[in-house]
Order: structure tokens, then sequence, then C-alpha cells
């Protein structure tokens, strides 16, 4: 499970009509920038600034022009302290339009997105699990209300079974399953299902025909640090022999004196 780079958009005050006066349909733009979560690897494609459109009722449209294959959040606050995302997402090239809603008398927006390599549409981005915490970004937003591009927000584990608690309930639908035990018999735990991102319901998460097990493989080596065995659990025991220097000789399916791992 890997996070992905997150950019933010500078703060944005959502206009409020006022009495007598034609509402103002302009974003006041803040001169301060959110720092982003994590660096941004190379430069990123520039993200054109949202503006306001008014709505029924007194209510305003936030609006943006996208950019390919770039997904877009949406958080609000109204102190600029604390944050909170919208339950919505976009994705890629277009003209995008949320709307808006308030009591408060002072509101901020802003964007946040992530350029994901091999995320195609808006269904993968929802799917997918930007801050690698092993909860959907949907589920974050929709179900959780935390944050998706902060692996510290999954909700904790409340009932110490080291599952986090919104892994367990957008998986399993409650919080009954233990961390110990293997709900789909691919002898890993549900624990380490969470840990190496397989799926705790299915025995071969990427359909290769071998059982998630032999992902885990214990290590073994002597004491000069050369490979004598790997236990990889439902695939069994691989024993190996290596040459003076480390390179793996017997074991590891190549001719004897072709060494190809050390």
């Amino acid at each position: 499970m890997h996070a992905f780079p997150v950019i933010s958009s500078s703060p944005c005050l959502v206009p409020r009509p006022q009495v007598g006066i034609s509402a103002i349909r302009r974003a006041v733009i803040f001169s301060v920038l959110f720092a982003a979560s994590c660096a941004q690897a190379g430069t990123p494609a520039p993200q054109p600034q949202p503006t306001f459109t008014a709505a029924a009722s007194g209510a305003w449209n936030l609006d943006w022009n996208g950019v390919a294959r770039r997904t877009y959040f949406i958080q609000a606050s109204n102190d600029l302290v604390t944050w909170h995302y919208q339950p919505v997402m976009a994705f890629g090239a277009g003209v995008w339009t949320s709307l808006l809603g308030s009591n408060s008398a002072q509101y901020f927006v802003r964007l946040r997105y992530v350029d994901a390599k091999g995320i195609a549409n808006l269904a993968e981005a929802e799917a997918a699990d930007y801050d690698g915490d092993g909860v959907s970004n949907r589920f974050e937003l929709v179900e959780e209300f935390s944050d998706p591009l902060d692996a510290a927000s999954h909700g904790g584990d409340s009932d110490g079974d080291g599952l986090p608690d919104g892994w367990e309930r957008e998986v399993f639908g409650n919080l009954t399953h233990n961390g110990t035990l293997s709900s789909d018999g691919d002898e890993l735990t549900d624990a380490q299902e969470w840990e190496l991102g397989t799926d705790p319901l299915k025995s071969d998460t990427d359909g290769d025909g071998a059982v998630d097990g032999i992902l885990r493989q214990e290590l073994e080596y002597d004491r000069i640090g050369r490979l004598t065995s790997a236990n990889g659990g439902a695939a069994g025991v691989q024993s190996f022999v290596s040459d003076v220097v480390g390179n793996v000789e017997q074991g590891d399916g190549m001719a004897a004196g072709i060494p190809d791992l050390q």
C-alpha cells in the first residue's frame, strides 16, 4: 500500500449575498498557500483556481476546470483551522461544479487533488486507497468521514484486534472479526491481510492460482548471512544451498552452477 503525493489549492472564501447589493460572484482569494500533505514528485500540471457561481436560495456553486487523470476532493472550513471533507469526488478533465451550503458567517473551501498513476476513471479513484490505510477513498468520505489522504485517520482500532475500524467495517461490515483468525483460510490472519493489502475474503486475491499465504515468507539465514530456507506458509518450506559468497546454487529452480539469487 502506497500513499500518493497530495496538493491543496489556495483557500477561497465563499461570497455572501448582501441586502440591496448584487451578490458578489467572484471568490476572495487568500494569499496563504497550504502545504501539500507530502512532497510532489516532479512538476504537476498547473491547477486553475476554482471560482463561484450563484445558485438558488442564496447558495453557491464551486466551479473548477479539471485536469486529465487528476482526482479531486473538496474541503470546507469555518475558521481556516479545522477542515472537513465534502462527501464527493471528481476525476479528470472537464468543468466541474459542486453545490455548497453553510449557515456560518464565513465559509472557506479548497480543492485537494492527487495525480495517481494507473487511475483511469472516477470509479477507480473511488475504489483506490490513496493514503494506504486499507480503506477505500469513497468509504472514508461517505461512511467513515475520515481523511482519504491521511493514513492516520482511519478511525483507530477500538476493539484492539489488530484491524483498523474503517478497514474492518468496509471489508466485513462490522467489528466482530478477530485479527488473529483467517477468514478465508489462506494461512494469513486478517491482520496480516490488512498489512499486505490482500483481500481477507479471497484466498487468492490476485487470481494467480497461488493462495495469498505464499506472499508472506519467513526467511532464514546462516551465521554469515547466506539464505538457507524460506517458509512460504501454504507453499511450504523451501531449502537453499549457497556458495561461499552467498549465491544460491540449489533450490532456486536454476541448473546447478548457475547462481541467480544472493
